[in-house]
């Protein structure tokens, strides 16, 4: 048997106008297939009895057998809710005054709350952040690796997802100039057995 990892880039977005009409809006962000398949094609260079070289090719069927998240982030651009300004700060403060004073200034504006879930059959859904979404010029990145594993990487089970549930506290749904994007890398992990050579 053979081990081939192919990788793959996370990019979901939660589009602009999506949320409208909605308290609640539930995405996945990344699902893990309960079983995949790719074709892997091969070619091999043969040598017959008079030392001539032939190109044999090969397809094989990958069964895919495990996920692996490398990285998960969230960029938010959200224009339609009022703007947070960043607080007055004095050049004494230290970085715990003033994120304690961004915090208290983020509690007085509008906001959506986002979770982030892990989906596991049939209908069992871990949460495992809850975050405000807010109007912060002119964006921000979110690093959601810290809240799926302390460990270098996360490993997902077949047929579980990686699910983003945003949800109208009040002010508002994200409107229509509203983007939210989640991107990301996924290595699929996966082996298949060696084809027979047909010599030439």
């Amino acid at each position: 048997m053979q081990e081939t990892i192919f990788y793959k880039n996370v990019l979901t977005q939660i589009s602009p106008g999506e949320m409208i009409g909605q308290d609640t809006l539930i995405k996945d962000i990344y699902r893990f297939p309960s079983s995949t398949e790719r074709t892997i094609t091969t070619t091999c260079t043969l040598n017959d009895g008079n030392s001539q070289t032939a190109y044999q090719t090969l397809e094989v069927r990958h069964n895919l057998t495990q996920y692996a998240v490398f990285s998960l982030r969230a960029f938010v651009d959200i224009q339609n809710l009022a703007p947070v300004p960043f607080p007055d700060t004095a050049i004494t403060d230290t970085d715990t005054v003033i994120n304690q004073k961004i915090n208290e200034t983020s509690a007085q504006y509008p906001r959506v709350l986002f979770e982030l879930m892990l989906q596991e059959p049939p209908n069992a859904n871990t949460v495992l952040c809850r975050l405000w979404l807010q109007n912060k010029r002119p964006g921000y990145y979110i690093d959601l690796m810290r809240f799926l594993t302390a460990k270098p990487q996360f490993l997902g089970n077949p047929n579980t997802a990686i699910v983003a549930r945003l949800r109208d506290i009040g002010y508002g749904p994200l409107g229509a100039d509203d983007l939210v994007t989640f991107y990301g890398e996924v290595q699929e992990i996966g082996v298949y057995s060696d084809p027979p050579i047909l010599y030439v």
